[in-house]
């Protein structure tokens, strides 16, 4: 299986560069203190930015702002041609609905640090942000991805967000001034929710658009190139994403993860047995990494950790763990301590 690094399109430093221009605030000295350049951001659009980099960004831009809202303020300086051949797909769509399954299909251009999935209600449609689990990614991250889909709906549409929306789910906790959240969407807005989901009406995403089918084939065919040239996540990677992100729930199965990818379970299989991998394998693969952070990293009790991780209690999570690191859970985080010392 290839390997997997958490990354986004430049497009995101350079749009916050933006939004901390118009609030007169020089983004230079940020960029420094993350390693990065904007002229040379600027020369390489293509180029991808690793999301630790970028989330140590954000929490300088939150500080530097002293604003918990401006990842919405930067989904203003984020158009279409700036999310290349994703943002030009979009806007050759016939429906909303189509341009929220190729979000979904295609998000890993623009960023490939959350599973992004289509859930359903009677009503409405929505679109399911879901982090990838471990990774430290900012909140004004999502608030920044989530209202620049609103925005890119409302200028294909030509609608309104209270037209688009029904209500909104967000994972942060609530704001001291959560009116910011309200005026960006317009309906209403749930905050410390166990998912971010934009809930979108029904009625309106079979509505025709002035799509064109030639035009989506070809930024349709760029996208694939690209994804391929930059060598995004195969199969086993994904189904690693969204193991993760599902697990704080419970155990999933291959038929729910399938699911999540749109895909059916056979052919589910037979991918990753190209990559010479399996489920079984992905989900060991999954518990392990999560279990060896969370022993390095917190002072969680081995109970807490063991439901964390799908397991129904600490006794079978020990035994894995043995069987995964050759040493039990407590025996691993005395070892690492030990290390950490001076």
């Amino acid at each position: 299986m290839q390997a997997f690094e958490p990354s986004t399109l430049a497009a995101w430093p350079l749009a916050l560069c933006q939004a901390l221009r118009h609030r007169q605030i020089a983004p230079q000295p940020l960029l420094q203190q993350v390693g990065l350049c904007e002229s040379r951001l600027l020369s390489q659009p293509d180029k991808r930015i690793e999301i630790a980099r970028m989330t140590q960004l954000w929490q300088l831009a939150e500080q530097a702002t002293a604003d918990g809202a401006f990842g919405l303020s930067v989904s203003r300086h984020v158009q279409p041609m700036h999310l290349h051949a994703v943002g030009m797909l979009v806007m050759a769509c016939s429906s909303l609905q189509q341009v929220l399954e190729k979000v979904v299909q295609y998000h890993d251009m623009v960023s490939n640090s959350a599973h992004v999935a289509l859930v359903h209600r009677p009503d409405s449609l929505g679109i399911r942000i879901t982090p990838l689990a471990s990774l430290p990614l900012s909140p004004l991250a999502l608030d920044a991805f989530m209202a620049t889909l609103v925005r890119l709906a409302k200028l294909i549409s030509g609608l309104p967000a209270n037209e688009l929306l029904t209500q909104v789910e967000l994972h942060r906790a609530r704001p001291d001034q959560p009116h910011y959240w309200q005026q960006m969407y317009q309906v209403p807005v749930e905050f410390s929710q166990s998912q971010c989901i934009l809930w979108f009406r029904r009625n309106v995403l079979q509505q025709q658009l002035i799509g064109d089918t030639g035009l989506l084939a070809a930024h349709e065919r760029r996208v694939q190139q690209y994804l391929q040239q930059h060598q995004q996540a195969g199969y086993g990677a994904k189904v690693q994403l969204a193991i993760g992100a599902v697990l704080p729930r419970g155990e999933p199965t291959q038929a729910q993860i399938a699911q999540q990818l749109n895909i059916s379970e056979r052919s589910l299989r037979r991918f990753l047995a190209q990559e010479n991998t399996s489920f079984r394998l992905c989900l060991q693969q999954v518990r392990h990494a999560l279990a060896c952070q969370r022993l390095r990293e917190s002072d969680e009790d081995l109970t807490s950790i063991a439901l964390q991780l799908g397991f129904s209690d600490s006794s079978n999570f020990s035994r894995s763990f043995l069987r995964w690191q050759g040493e039990r859970p407590s025996q691993y985080r005395a070892h690492c301590r030990r290390s950490e010392m001076p």
